[in-house]
């Protein structure tokens, strides 16, 4: 078993890792996926925690939309019972 170090090029973070027989591997830091050369080069990363981080804004913004359209009802009930209030 070689363990060889290398740092992920999109955190930085250093890894050590046996790397005989793999083409690629995770980042543990970042979830970037790390593909190799025959010379141990890194050719190319791809994040595969993309989707969820945007997943997870999106869903964050039907929430605050939920909130504010709630906010928006109870605001238009107190306005119209204060406007038939002061109309009797």
């Amino acid at each position: 078993m070689k363990m060889t170090s290398i740092s992920c090029p999109s955190c930085g973070a250093g890894i050590k890792i046996d790397i005989k027989g793999r083409d690629t591997i995770f980042c543990p830091y970042c979830g970037d996926q790390i593909l190799f050369d025959d010379d141990i080069t890194i050719t190319h990363n791809i994040n595969i925690n993309t989707r969820y981080t945007e997943d997870a804004e999106v869903e964050k913004e039907r929430r605050i939309d939920r909130q504010n359209e709630r906010e928006h009802k109870e605001f238009v009930w107190v306005m119209t019972g204060l406007m038939l209030l002061l109309f009797f």
